[in-house]
């Protein structure tokens, strides 16, 4: 097998490997997101918008 199909093998694997991990983390982050407009959207005091805030900037 050549090095270059090793490496794309590899990383398919990889891949399957972290896949619920990343769906998992995609949902928390989707989440602090809807949370956070919601802080906008309905002109919630700022400390509300920061916490929010720093939950999206830190990827939760």
């Amino acid at each position: 097998m050549s090095p270059a199909i090793k490496s794309c093998v590899q990383d398919r694997q990889l891949a399957r490997f972290y896949a619920p991990q990343l769906d998992q983390h995609i949902e928390s982050l989707s989440l602090a997101v809807e949370d956070f407009l919601g802080t906008v959207e309905n002109n919630l005091p700022p400390r509300d918008f920061v916490q929010k805030g720093k939950l999206v900037c830190y990827g939760l």
